[in-house]
């Protein structure tokens, strides 16, 4: 039965100042046998910010209707400066593309870790689908 993760009790609010921070978490969880609360497995959450990392970098092929769009950009410093809420679904064909399919653990943490690397070693980014073009400086303050 599927978790209705705006609602679920028990969310870490967490912040990371630097990738390695993150990394050092996911396995830190890993490591101390934690399991998520929500619908996604460990390896689909950690191939799911792998995949985000990656499209920083490569761009991401999904078309944003445009009044979303639009809105975003205007909302653009707030939108940057505050989490995702709680079960959000992104709109049209992003839902597809961004959910990852089952993945291990192991799986995922791995190429979470290579999506790290890459985000500390390539110097190009993408534009963003919603946001436009990005900054490094643009988000929360990933180094």
């Amino acid at each position: 039965m599927a978790v209705d993760t705006r609602t679920v009790q028990g969310r870490r609010q967490v912040y990371y100042a630097y990738y390695k921070e993150l990394l050092a978490d996911a396995e830190q969880m890993v490591a101390a046998g934690a399991r998520p609360i929500g619908n996604w497995s460990a390896g689909q959450i950690f191939r799911h910010l792998a995949g985000s990392f990656d499209s920083s970098i490569d761009g991401l092929d999904i078309r944003i209707p445009w009044y979303f769009r639009i809105t975003a950009r205007f909302m653009k410093k707030k939108l940057l400066s505050m989490p995702m809420p709680p079960g959000f679904t992104p709109p049209g064909e992003a839902t597809t593309k961004l959910v990852p399919p089952p993945t291990s653990t192991e799986e995922g943490l791995t190429t979470l870790r290579q999506a790290i690397v890459r985000q500390e070693t390539e110097a190009n980014l993408a534009a963003s689908p919603i946001l436009g073009p990005l900054s490094r400086r643009s988000g929360r303050g990933y180094t």
